[in-house]
């Protein structure tokens, strides 16, 4: 039996690894809709991101845009550096894979949906959806148990002061979802650190997404 999951992104370069590997792993996971956030990129940018990553994997998941700023809506630095302007390093999704404007501001309607029929949630990026719905239908996500990237301990993040770029991005979110009653599963960046992706697992990666 397959897990079916809802995926909330802002779809970076790692991001966009974990997005095709889900897609793949079809035979243990359903990836069912995909809400996009800002942070490594804008937030239409991250959408066409997911989009254009779960097409080429074979995955036909709905991706609807949400968060475009944090819930203090201060200016947030994006990991530029690191991921490139389009948050792919100029993979060029921007106009190939760009989402109607009808797909806008849907993320935390979609995360309510998902909450209320206990559909696995999974955050690879800033929690400011999920805080948004919990603001506008905090009885959605009653018991609900989503797992979040968030938090570094034994590691440093990369963001300022060594923190990790999700919590640094919107810390008022990340304070709404603790402090809100759902009991997220917290995956810290220092689980990451242990896992190894050899250069045989990216060729099939990159075989199955068409590259």
């Amino acid at each position: 039996m397959t897990l079916r999951v809802h995926i909330d992104t802002d779809c970076g370069v790692d991001d966009a690894l974990a997005l095709a590997m889900l897609a793949r792993a079809r035979d243990l996971i359903e990836v069912g809709s995909v809400s996009a956030v800002f942070g490594n990129t804008y937030v239409d940018q991250a959408a066409a991101n997911a989009r254009g990553v779960l097409r080429l994997a074979g995955c036909g998941a709905e991706v609807h845009i949400g968060a475009g700023s944090g819930l203090a809506k201060r200016r947030v630095e994006r990991m530029r550096p690191a991921h490139g302007v389009d948050g792919l390093n100029g993979a060029g999704f921007s106009q190939r894979w760009k989402l109607p404007e009808l797909d806008r501001g849907h993320g935390a309607d979609l995360l309510a949906f998902a909450a209320r029929r206990k559909i696995a949630g999974l955050f690879l990026g800033p929690l400011t959806n999920l805080a948004r719905g919990l603001l506008d239908d905090p009885a959605a996500f009653r018991d609900w148990r989503p797992t979040i990237t968030a938090g570094a301990f034994a590691v440093e993040g990369k963001a300022a002061g060594g923190a990790d770029f999700n919590s640094w991005s919107d810390p008022e979110a990340l304070q709404r979802v603790l402090e809100s009653g759902v009991r997220p599963r917290l995956m810290p960046m220092d689980v990451s650190s242990q896992v190894t992706l050899t250069r045989a697992a990216l060729e099939a990666g990159a075989a199955c997404c068409g590259s």
